[in-house]
């Protein structure tokens, strides 16, 4: 060193430990789409801070379609009268996802930053099968929660769409959320129980609920019930293209409803018409797609053939080889059929012919852009000229826009009629005439509204952790968005639920009471019957130390492990336990009752212990409990005076 003032800053105090994030969701289904600036999004965990920015990376709902169907009196059903019949509305086959509405849903409820992993796309599908393979992974397909297992933030694993399957999610997906959860020590598994119908009875599906979901690691899940009946879906967002193709409605609508089917004749007819006389380029684009998938069809055929036939020739000179005796005569007859049909590599004359239509189609596609090109520009300069005549005749004026909107039809390259537009037109003229038409769609929007609660919860566990702590119990709290409980439960209905004797396999329910609302009215894992992790708030608040403190500790791991390192992490976790006391989140008098951190030699550690590089710690802490069961004594007294 050289002669000078040198300054030597050293740190004064202990690193601090900062509370991680404990209502981050990621949700796993189907989403429209999946993309952001034109890369896919499937099978990538992206976080979302609004329901806005979900839309704009993953899109909107699926367009279910539902069938109408007459009531059967045998059965308990949720009816509707349809020109004085019972009728019921059924969703078709694989038209059943609840992703979309369940972020809705999870918004509604106070919802905030969430993941989104999408295990396939719906856009342009009629439907979309659920299959268990896309939640589990398998030799084609991504394990989503291997790739969860990279991302740090999400502490909540919800997956609405796999209730789809039933009962055979139980032991597959949810068993799988529970392992994940218990693996990575940091998340938490919200899950629901299939959807009661009014004809079922509440005890057979708890039942096998508990009997699927196993024993292992429930307390990093919890369950509730019943499904919601919620208000996400608007009356503007069901319209006749939910309906089954197969309805008509011109014989669905009752007949004293004139105008309104006068309106559907008229469309119908408008449509039949648009159909019948399609753009040029629109049919020709027809042309060339019918004969290419001609081609292929006739191409894939005739190899299946020949492979067909070139395996039969092998088998024929296996055959004559293999003889006994040989006969060479045979034998060269059958390798030469197998080299003729080896060595021909000429298209037949069928396959010649079908690739001349496919040719020709291409070149009248080509021709007739090109022609209703120059249809267009020349309409285009006869209305010009008719506008700018010395004098202005309106109705060579109106020919010539007439046949500009001709022209600029027979460019296009799908069926003009119906436009978006005509549809909503439609879909409006029908409300405001039919009153069966209006009655048909709210029953539709009631069936898609009605949704599974874990999504809901989500936002609630959101919402209470913001409000007032991870180790508040997320219980008597309202369900936003949500009229009613599917079902109602009672108080003695819910014992049964709230507390499994046998297994301990809580099921939290969700109950309307009259004059306040719908309230969450459950606040257990499905770990009920253990003292440890019986709450919800205990085991997500110990989830919320135990991370918070892993993070901090990070920092000094290759720290010398003598006394000095010592104090400094007693101090900093001491710290932070101390702030949590404050905040009400340990139970004690004094930071000294809620909290005990030991660490050092003699105490926690051994000398071998520190020659094998081990620093261990103990922490123990009184997590505050819920008061679930409050019972207030009455008792009457002698009179004193």
């Amino acid at each position: 060193m050289t002669p000078g003032v040198y300054i030597d800053e050293k740190n004064a105090f202990p690193s601090s430990a900062v509370s991680v994030e404990t209502a981050i969701p990621v949700f796993i289904g189907y989403t429209e789409k999946a993309e952001w600036n034109g890369k896919s999004l499937v099978n990538v965990p992206t976080r979302v801070t609004s329901f806005a920015e979900y839309v704009e990376r993953f899109g909107g709902g699926f367009k279910a379609k539902f069938k109408i169907l007459d009531a059967n009196p045998a059965i308990k059903q949720e009816t509707f009268s349809l020109d004085g019949k019972n009728k019921v509305v059924e969703i078709n086959k694989d038209n059943t996802l609840y992703l979309f509405n369940s972020i809705r849903l999870f918004y509604a409820n106070g919802g905030g930053p969430c993941y989104i992993l999408t295990v396939d796309t719906f856009r342009d599908k009629a439907t979309l099968e659920i299959k268990a393979d896309d939640f589990l992974g398998s030799t084609t397909k991504l394990d989503p929660f291997e790739l969860l297992k990279k991302e740090f933030e999400p502490t909540l694993v919800v997956v609405p769409d796999a209730i789809v399957l039933g009962e055979a999610c139980y032991n597959s997906i949810y068993t799988k959320i529970l392992s994940h959860c218990a693996s990575m020590q940091s998340r938490f598994g919200l899950f629901d129980l299939v959807k009661q119908l009014p004809s079922e009875d509440t005890t057979p599906i708890v039942t096998k609920f508990r009997e699927g979901i196993g024993m292992n690691d429930l307390k990093y899940g919890a369950a509730y019930y019943p499904w919601l009946k919620s208000g996400v879906v608007q009356p503007g967002e069901v319209t006749f293209e939910n309906l089954d193709d197969s309805i008509d409605l011109a014989t669905v609508l009752p007949k004293r409803e004139e105008a309104a089917l006068n309106i559907i004749k008229i469309f119908k007819g408008a449509q039949t018409t648009a159909e019948a006389n399609p753009p040029a380029v629109f049919k020709a684009i027809q042309d060339v797609e019918t004969a290419e998938t001609a081609l292929e069809e006739a191409k894939f055929t005739e190899a299946n053939t020949k492979k067909i036939a070139i395996d039969k020739a092998k088998a024929a000179v296996t055959a004559a080889q293999s003889a006994d005796p040989v006969v060479d005569a045979d034998v060269a007859a059958a390798e030469k059929a197998l080299a003729d049909l080896t060595a021909t590599s000429e298209p037949s004359d069928a396959i010649k012919a079908l690739e001349k239509t496919k040719a020709d189609a291409d070149a009248a596609l080509v021709k007739a852009k090109a022609d209703a090109v120059k249809a267009v520009e020349k309409a285009k300069a006869d209305l010009e000229t008719a506008r700018s005549a010395a004098t202005v005749d309106a109705d060579k004026v109106k020919v010539a826009e007439k046949n500009l909107a001709a022209a600029t039809e027979d460019l296009s390259e799908k069926v003009i009629f119906p436009s978006d537009n005509d549809k909503l037109n439609f879909h409006q003229s029908l409300k405001a005439t039919s009153p069966t038409y209006v009655n048909i769609l709210e029953e539709i929007r009631a069936k898609l509204n009605e949704l599974p609660p874990s999504a809901a919860m989500a936002g609630i566990y959101t919402a209470v952790d913001s409000s007032r702590g991870v180790w508040k119990s997320p219980a008597n709290v309202s369900v936003s968005m949500v009229n009613a409980p599917s079902i109602n439960i009672s108080s003695e209905q819910q014992e049964s639920l709230n507390v499994d004797v046998v297994a301990g396999k809580s099921i939290n329910v969700i109950r309307s009471f009259p004059g306040i609302g719908t309230l969450v009215w459950g606040a257990r894992t499905l770990d009920g019957n253990s003292q440890d992790w019986r709450y919800i708030n205990v085991r997500r608040t110990l989830i919320m130390i135990e991370q918070s403190l892993k993070l901090a500790s990070r920092s000094y791991v290759f720290e010398p492990n003598d006394a000095n390192t010592w104090v400094t992490v007693k101090s900093m976790m001491s710290n932070f336990l101390t702030n949590l006391w404050k905040q009400g989140a340990l139970a004690g008098a004094a930071p000294e009752q809620a909290f005990d951190v030991q660490i050092g030699l003699g105490s926690t550690m051994t000398p071998t212990d520190i020659l094998d590089g081990k620093m261990l710690i103990t922490v123990k802490v009184a997590i505050v409990r819920p008061a679930e069961f409050i019972i207030i004594t009455f008792q009457q007294q002698m009179q004193q005076s």
